[in-house]
């Protein structure tokens, strides 16, 4: 592949359509140097989720990206949403503009949602020193929208670092206290499962050759989905339903700690209840456009140095599912967590109605991705102990 460097890297790449190629070498180039990761995750978030605080959970971790597009204005950088945190890649150049912008989003994750986030930053430059990579691939969700895929174990690495070396790699706190988060929505109930069940699944290959078992996986995969991964995707329009005004509103709070900020989150909160919770936006062509090109606008099917999957299933699935994972760990090619619930969140990033400005990111209920991580990283510690 053609190397690109520079703030624009990820946007001038080419894409790739099929998830199944994933690993596939030829889509892969390295992240320039000078460059910084950033890793966010909400501090006890597995005890918040048991207390049924998923919902604010998953809008602290996804705030984390509008945070930094607010640090990047019209620039396509690479992230990933990880359910209770977010990964991505930025320009070292702009990295004070981001640290101003992520320590803002930590008062507001205390303050508003009373929620600690952890917000680090470790240079690409670092992770190359102690020999692990960072390489990036760019997935394309339909002609307009593409999704970062990250491999390389220097995205593993980084987390590591933020979560387990102290303060050395923190976001300092100061400064402003508020950053906009208007384009931040989570108006959409949760997605009821149209099959049965909704499946969070996480694997990690440990084998020798990775690329092969993680080819053997989703070959396996794609086969219980009858040949298209896309059949998996929890976000349908039929399941799409709007929350109660006053639920929304309440909601609205939490965003901001500008008055400027909240009246104008509210003001659209009070337009957006019109055109989606009683149906206007039936009336109107851009809108009716962006209901129907929710779900090829959805982050259900992710690759950050593992496998991370939000998949909408029949009972008869997740028990082949589980059994094709059980056969490939059993034989020591993948590591994995899953965790099955009644349906799936949709958190919205709205830039515009248009095609490419629109991002839904998608968690299993019941803290999908945050509860089947216990499971892997479990099993991962007993791999290790072995």
């Amino acid at each position: 592949m053609l190397m690109h460097t520079g703030p624009d890297f990820f946007e001038k790449m080419p894409s790739f359509p099929d998830f199944k190629d994933v690993n596939d070498n030829v889509h892969y180039q390295a992240a320039p140097s000078g460059s910084w990761i950033v890793v966010s995750d909400v501090k006890g978030s597995t005890r918040a989720i048991e207390a049924g605080r998923y919902k604010d959970v998953n809008t602290v971790g996804a705030a984390t990206i509008v945070a930094i597009q607010n640090a990047l204005p019209n620039v396509d950088f690479p992230f990933v949403f990880g359910g209770d945190g977010a990964t991505a890649l930025i320009p070292g150049d702009v990295k004070t503009e981001v640290e101003l912008e992520l320590s803002a989003l930590r008062h507001i994750a205390l303050s508003r949602f009373d929620l600690e986030l952890r917000v680090g930053m470790v240079s690409i430059d670092e992770l190359h020193a102690e020999g692990f990579a960072v390489e990036v691939a760019k997935y394309a969700l339909n002609s307009q929208m593409s999704l970062a895929m990250f491999r390389g174990g220097g995205l593993t690495r980084a987390e590591e670092k933020v979560k387990g070396e102290g303060s050395a790699y923190d976001v300092p706190q100061g400064g402003s206290e508020d950053t906009d988060l208007t384009n931040l929505s989570c108006r959409w109930r949760p997605l009821t499962s149209q099959n049965g069940q909704v499946l969070s699944l996480l694997v990690a290959a440990v084998g020798e050759a990775e690329q092969r078992s993680y080819a053997i996986f989703l070959e396996g995969l794609t086969k219980i989905f009858d040949g298209k991964l896309e059949h998996g995707n929890p976000v349908n329009i039929g399941a799409m339903r709007y929350r109660p005004l006053g639920e929304m509103l309440n909601h609205d709070l939490k965003h901001q700690t500008s008055r400027f900020l909240l009246v104008l989150r509210m003001v659209q909160t009070l337009i957006a209840s019109l055109l989606f919770g009683l149906g206007v936006f039936r009336w109107f062509s851009s809108t009716r456009h962006y209901v129907a090109a929710t779900p090829t606008h959805s982050d259900h099917l992710k690759f950050d140095d593992k496998l991370r999957m939000t998949l909408d299933c029949t009972p008869e699935q997740i028990v082949d599912i589980e059994k094709l994972c059980r056969q490939l760990h059993d034989q020591g090619e993948i590591c994995y967590g899953m965790h099955v619930s009644d349906g799936a969140l949709m958190t919205c990033y709205v830039d515009s109605f248009k095609d490419g400005e629109h991002l839904h990111f998608i968690d299993g209920g019941d803290g999908g991705y945050a509860m089947a991580a216990k499971e892997l990283k479990a099993q991962l510690m007993a791999r290790d102990a072995a």
